[in-house]
């Protein structure tokens, strides 16, 4: 009985999580066990810049989401799904950041965001579209062959996520190599595929029953198939839309698992491939003469404690942040204090109660954001971290990045239900007819408990910095040293890691053969 692909799928993430080398190859595993259990197919819109794929995209979901222009405007991966209308940015630090759908074109257009400047990994748009009410996920891609070559790197990365791909033609332009090439890598990762030749508008019926001819003939030859469907569309005007529209749900409800298992199954065997890559690396390393290898490691030393710095520079920020939120304090006070003296007698309580409140919520919202700039720097470090064992000893080392979500209204705020208003209870019931002495001791009263709130929060939050940064570059060096077997005086532990390392690369082999 042929093994089932879920069966797969577990059996390699098993042999990948049993080693330390393997990390980011064993999460991309977790993450086809997820595709598996959703049984949520991705449509990824890919081709060369200009095909008009912004264009495209709007037209299906039937509302004007992307920007779209004459020069190539597309430059960070667009991922769209079904909800309520809102946007949001990822960065390559993790930090996710809702924004407007008004200012999208900010941070995925080349000539707002060019060369990708801000750091942006990918935007993720939601809308009650019915196209989208299934569980489909659309992507729009950066066209590939400008010159700006971060998007198409952009656009090759993202060909592995994809289950299924519309492939964009435009009869102004035959197809070329670019195109050729990217097809050809497309279709390692894809299990499903529709050409589509859009602008149609632009020629008349016989240029366009050539072009679709030429097209088919070298697509079929591509693909190594017999046949093909193609759908000649104007994006522009609309024409031809809702017969593609209505291929892509039809299939989706009737092979949406074999779609799903066939794309897992084309990007396990990738994955698989990586990981062997990996090994063989890894193997390299170990070859490297013992002198060099000391080099590296001195080196690798250095590095890490050169984040010393690194911690110091992040606590002085969040102590100078600190500072300048307690001057806020005190201008708000100020300006509010004088209003409030004014105020009736059976005011003068509740006012003063709620501007109390104020700030300490001022307090909650500012480390709330210090709290995401210290992961967002620590994500930062792991990054350079990977990319420094990568650049020094030929292999990748995997982190999680924490995603971190700027959107207020993702947290929980339990800031008011904590706060101990004992103080002015006691001062305003004492005393009906307040003071300017009595409004100066609560006010003052007011600073010192923000002041002893915030010192006690930033010293938490270096404190956690600079545990987690020293944890990180501790684990790092005593990783590498494992799993470089470095100063390994045991014969017999080498020798275990080694038949460890062997049967897992056979194992892969085996499996790689079965895909």
């Amino acid at each position: 009985m042929r093994t089932s692909i879920i069966d797969i799928v577990k059996q390699t993430e098993d042999l990948l999580n049993s080693s330390e080398i393997c990390g980011k190859e064993a999460v991309r595993v977790r993450e086809l066990s997820d595709k598996l259990k959703n049984q949520q197919i991705t449509v990824s819109v890919i081709g060369q810049f200009k095909r008009g794929k912004s264009t495209l995209v709007n037209e299906i979901l039937g509302e004007k989401l992307l920007p779209v222009g004459i020069v190539p405007v597309t430059s960070a991966v667009t991922r769209i799904q079904y909800g309520e209308k809102s946007a949001a940015v990822h960065f390559e630090n993790g930090i996710i950041r809702p924004v407007a759908f008004e200012a999208l074109s900010e941070y995925i257009s080349e000539q707002e965001n060019p060369d990708n400047e801000l750091g942006v990994s990918s935007v993720t748009l939601q809308t009650p579209s019915e196209f989208l009410k299934d569980g489909l996920t659309v992507v729009d891609t950066p066209g590939v062959g400008s010159v700006h070559k971060h998007n198409s790197d952009a656009a090759y990365a993202f060909v592995k996520e994809s289950d299924a791909v519309i492939f964009t033609l435009s009869v102004d332009s035959p197809i070329n190599e670019i195109e050729i090439e990217f097809l050809k890598n497309a279709k390692e990762y894809a299990s499903k595929f529709y050409f589509v030749v859009n602008k149609i508008d632009v020629v008349s019926e016989e240029e366009l029953s050539a072009y679709l001819n030429y097209c088919r003939k070298l697509l079929c030859r591509l693909m190594d198939v017999e046949s093909i469907n193609m759908y000649a569309v104007s994006a522009k005007n609309g024409d031809g839309i809702v017969q593609l529209k209505d291929s892509i749900l039809n299939d989706c409800k009737a092979a949406a698992k074999k779609i799903i298992e066939d794309s897992v199954a084309m990007k396990l065997k990738d994955i698989i491939s990586c990981t062997l890559s990996q090994l063989e690396l890894y193997w390299n390393a170990l070859k490297m003469p013992i002198g060099r290898f000391d080099n590296r490691f001195n080196k690798m030393g250095k590095y890490l404690s050169d984040f010393q710095t690194r911690k110091n520079e992040v606590v002085f920020q969040f102590e100078e942040e600190a500072e300048r939120l307690i001057e806020e304090l005190k201008k708000m006070l100020s300006l509010r204090g004088d209003h409030i003296r004014k105020a009736e007698d059976g005011l003068i309580k509740i006012e003063l109660i709620q501007l109390y409140k104020e700030g300490i919520q001022k307090i909650e919202d500012a480390c709330w954001e210090m709290s995401n700039d210290l992961e967002a720097n620590l994500n930062e470090i792991k990054l350079s971290l990977a990319s420094t064992v990568s650049e020094l000893f030929g292999m990748e080392y995997h982190y999680e990045i924490k995603t971190l979500n700027l959107n207020r209204d993702s947290r929980m705020d339990h800031s008011e239900k904590n706060i101990d208003v004992e103080f002015l209870e006691k001062t305003i019931d004492k005393n009906i007819q307040l003071s300017k002495d009595d409004f100066d001791r609560i006010f003052e009263k007011m600073i010192l408990d923000y002041t002893i709130l915030l010192k006690n929060k930033v010293s938490d939050l270096s404190k956690r910095f600079s545990n987690e940064l020293e944890q990180l570059c501790s684990e790092l060096h005593t990783t590498l040293n494992r799993i470089m077997m470095y100063r390994e005086t045991s014969t017999y532990v080498v020798a275990r890691r080694i038949e460890d390392l062997n049967i897992l690369t056979r194992n892969l082999k085996k499996i790689k053969s079965i895909l």
